[in-house]
């Protein structure tokens, strides 16, 4: 890779022509001669050339600035970084074309197997960020390669081959950024007496056509990945339609009738949640005003606060109470009688808010986690009155699409990063471990926001697969930004589109249970009988008593100004 500085993003350069010599002694030893040919468009400084390391070496590194056909001697210096041996130099260049020569010695890149020689290289690297228009390769043997060498390009680019003799030629045309272009030459072991030679025990013939074969495969389905996002898109749809069909759609329409009476004894959060599969600050408020209502709590109004606009504001006082308190409504009054850093006995409403303006964490934050947590629980109250099976078989489909997803691009890519069948398998068996533990870390943070019922597929958990699987791409050199390989990403934003839709379509994807049913058309009674509720003049004490617990679930509702109205 080579890097140029730059002081504004206007400024740019291209390669107007590369051409790159290697000779190969008979040791297999090569001497390697790249000679670069930039047009500069504003002003430079310097530039380095990155090495890729390996199982070769690098020595007599050396850099020349060709001027009037001369090559003169450019100091620079040659290190270690990121896994490959910098070569940098400096230099003034503005608005001109110039022409530097990188020369070194390559030993250990050809590999001696049984019955053939290896030369596999990478002539162009996908990490240039610049457009070259034309590359002009030659490899050079000791002597003439036997007419049953075989030689392979990769990828398919506008580029050309052909081999005479001793000489390998190669030229393409229009490489674009962030492309590579390899040659694999495969030849008899006549050519070379190989002292620099990697051996490798085996049927070089065998092994380097079966890897080919593949690439041929790989390299002829990756331009038609472009249709992947779109398979993705059509699957997930379909899934989607078919999972609300099959588990989704209620078998009968809620019967909503009128309903005055409380049928069950379900608490606030839980009726929220029913509701709303979800809860939030409308239930707390509510379980306040029910503590209240049961004695625990005593609501009395105090003075208006404000000089201009004034806002009503109530003194909340800790009482003796009625009954037992759950554990969500001990932490309750534990946070709303909060003064000075510690417990109190009264405070006002406009206090608790700048008693909790610190706060890392909301109190309707922990108040909607701590309570979903139960609900949702293997016990919960939703587990019994809600079937999810379909949010779950939907959010299987997303978690094995992206898993395709990151398979294929591993695959596919032409930017992985180990090449041959047997590195890449093993490679994806590494990553897939470690998006598993991903997944399992993630749903500490995420828990099953929506849940799907099952603590290893949600909404949640899709987009920590998705967030995974990227960060897997990106970190073996797939560029989100080089084609085809933003099918890929493409992919998995299709992916996170449909988590969005789960997540905003909550119930889309459940099903009542028989019970769910009992309780769901009984709380919208309760709604829909409440929205037109009637002028409350008639005030004996039990009336009293039924209109507070009202007005209690009126907040979770929606309607609890229309009913506080009728009170009045």
């Amino acid at each position: 890779m080579l890097l140029l500085s730059s002081f504004s993003a206007a400024k740019s350069f291209y390669f107007p022509q590369v051409k790159l010599v290697y000779n190969v002694s008979d040791d297999a030893s090569i001497a390697v001669r790249e000679e670069l040919t930039f047009d500069f468009s504003g002003s430079f400084s310097f530039a380095y050339r990155d090495l890729p390391d390996g199982e070769w070496s690098y020595s007599n590194i050396g850099v020349f600035e060709t001027t009037d056909g001369a090559n003169q001697p450019v100091d620079f210096s040659a290190y270690g970084e990121d896994g490959s041996t910098r070569v940098r130099w400096n230099f003034k260049a503005s608005d001109e074309k110039r022409t530097f020569v990188i020369v070194y010695t390559l030993k250990n890149a050809v590999v001696s197997y049984d019955d053939a020689y290896e030369f596999y290289w990478k002539l162009w690297g996908e990490q240039w960020d610049a457009v070259v228009e034309k590359l002009e390769a030659k490899i050079v043997f000791p002597r003439a390669l036997y007419s049953g060498s075989q030689v392979w390009l990769h990828p398919a680019l506008d580029a050309t081959y052909n081999l005479q003799g001793d000489s390998l030629e190669i030229q393409a045309n229009g490489i674009p950024s962030y492309t590579f272009l390899e040659f694999r030459v495969l030849f008899n072991k006549e050519a070379l007496a190989g002292g620099f030679a990697r051996v490798v025990s085996g049927s070089g013939y065998n092994k380097v056509e079966s890897e080919e074969n593949f690439n041929e495969f790989v390299y002829a389905a990756s331009e038609y990945l472009w249709l992947w996002p779109i398979a993705v898109f059509l699957a997930l749809a379909f899934g989607f339609y078919h999972y609300y069909n099959k588990y989704g759609r209620e078998p009968r329409k809620a019967q909503v009738r009128k309903e005055r009476d409380f049928l069950y004894d379900d608490r606030t959060w839980e009726v929220e949640y029913l509701l709303t599969q979800s809860t939030s600050v409308a239930s707390m408020t509510a379980s306040l005003l029910d503590l209240a209502r049961r004695g625990h709590v005593k609501i009395e109004k105090t003075k208006s606060t404000g000089l201009i606009f004034k806002k009503d504001d109530y003194l909340l006082s800790k009482a003796r109470g009625k009954d037992s308190l759950h554990e969500f409504e001990k932490w309750l009054i534990g946070e709303v009688f909060q003064k000075d850093g510690g417990s109190c006995d009264s405070i006002k409403t406009s206090e608790i808010a700048v008693e909790h303006s610190r706060d890392s964490t909301s109190m309707a934050s922990q108040w909607s986690s701590m309570t979903k947590k139960e609900i949702e629980g293997e016990c919960g109250f939703a587990q019994k009155l809600l079937d999810k099976t379909g949010k779950i078989m939907f959010n299987k489909l997303q978690i094995s699409l992206i898993l395709l997803t990151l398979l294929a691009s591993l695959f596919i890519s032409a930017n992985a990063l180990v090449n041959g069948f047997i590195g890449k398998t093993v490679l994806v068996i590494a990553f897939f471990v470690a998006l598993v533990l991903a997944v399992s870390a993630g749903r500490k943070f995420l828990g099953k926001t929506p849940s799907s019922g099952n603590s290893s597929y949600s909404p949640g958990t899709t987009v920590v697969a998705t967030f995974g699987a990227g960060m897997v791409m990106l970190f073996t050199s797939i560029p989100f930004f080089v084609i085809p390989s933003i099918a890929f990403y493409a992919a998995l934003l299709v992916n996170v589109l449909f988590a969005v839709i789960d997540y905003k379509f909550k119930f889309t994807l459940t099903r009542f249970t028989e019970e769910g049913e009992k309780h769901y058309e009984a709380w919208r009674g309760l709604h829909s009988f409440l929205d037109e509720v009637p002028t409350f003049k008639r005030k004996t004490p039990p009336e009293i008593v039924l209109w507070e617990k009202y007005l209690v679930y009126a907040v979770i509702f929606g309607n609890a100004d229309r009913v506080a109205k009728a009170m009045s």
